[in-house]
């Protein structure tokens, strides 16, 4: 491969400003736009691919940079809103410079890894300032509004959106809690603008190939959002109300790994998940209407002292686990 390549990452922090980094190497221009963790994963992704096409031995840290590679020229550019933030890229060697509209021209591939609403924004806000033989990308959890609205800006100004969802995470957010191996074998759901481009799945794949993800599924906006509602947003609602219960307090030393699996994810972003529930409320209040029937079947079972009712509602749900998810 004899062109330059160049990998950029955006760190938005609260949904505006971050960090844009981009390195010459071999390749071709990427450019992704995300959150601290999606934005050291994809660098730290980025190190390792760009190591391999070059020889170079990789920097085997959580946190290494394309800057940290003998031999690279990094060039990172920054856009700040919090001074911790630059402070901490810059003791990590992640920021050299300014993002300017001037250099966002010049990347292939912007992944936009805010909240719904900023994402819109700052596409909105950058319209004239894509590369208009690239790609823009997302990383929100629901794809309804972002992927209606960046499909109509896309169209009006000669871009190209695919709306994207990487299914990975943990409950901190930002780029102290970076991992590299972040999306090692997860999966990502891919919702195109449309179902007839052959090639177009392919070009995702290899724009974020560095990433090492596991498998892409194609979805269309309206399928993600009802499963995402199921698979994510519903566990989400419903380790947190749990947690609530008066006997958390004194839950030490009563608590194994069945505690741990239910509240995990009670650990949660209020402010981001306050904007994903109310864009799929929709989705989101059905699954609870469900499960409230649900238990209410449980707890009548429990008042009337209804040994047959209470195990076969039981034997019903381990056969449905055992049916959607393998033995």
């Amino acid at each position: 491969i004899e062109e330059q390549h160049s990998l950029a990452v955006f760190n938005g922090t609260e949904g505006v400003g971050g960090v844009l980094l981009a390195v010459e190497a071999v390749g071709r221009y990427d450019a992704v736009v995300g959150h601290g963790m999606l934005q050291a994963r994809l660098d730290a992704g980025a190190t390792e691919f760009i190591g391999r096409l070059r020889h170079v031995p990789r920097v085997e840290h959580q946190d290494a940079t394309i800057g940290q590679l003998a031999g690279q020229k990094g060039v990172v550019l920054d856009i700040i809103k919090e001074a911790h933030n630059g402070c901490t890229a810059a003791m990590q060697g992640i920021i050299d410079d300014e993002l300017t509209d001037e250099n966002l021209g010049k990347c292939d591939l912007v992944i936009l890894s805010l909240y719904p609403e900023a994402s819109i924004n700052w596409m909105e806000t950058h319209k004239d300032h894509f590369n208009k033989d690239g790609m823009i990308i997302d990383a929100c959890g629901t794809k309804r509004m972002v992927c209606e609205k960046c499909f109509k800006i896309a169209e009006e100004n000669g871009l190209l959106f695919v709306g994207c969802h990487p299914m990975a995470g943990t409950k901190f957010s930002g780029m102290t809690y970076a991992r590299a191996d972040m999306f090692f074998g997860a999966p990502m759901v891919v919702v195109p603008p449309r179902f007839d481009d052959m090639f177009l799945l392919d070009r995702v794949k290899d724009l974020l190939s560095p990433c090492g993800f596991g498998s892409y599924h194609l979805s269309h906006a309206d399928e993600h959002d009802k499963m995402i509602a199921f698979t994510s947003q519903m566990a989400h609602l419903v380790s947190n109300a749990y947690i609530k219960s008066p006997s958390s307090r004194n839950h030490k030393g009563f608590s194994a790994g069945s505690y741990k699996d239910m509240t995990r994810v009670a650990w949660l972003n209020p402010t981001m998940w306050t904007q994903l529930f109310l864009e799929n409320k929709d989705n989101l209040i059905f699954e609870i209407d469900h499960l409230q029937q649900e238990l209410s079947k449980y707890r009548k079972a429990l008042e009337e002292d209804d040994f047959d009712g209470l195990r076969d509602l039981l034997d019903e749900g381990r056969k449905i686990k055992e049916e959607v998810d393998g033995i």
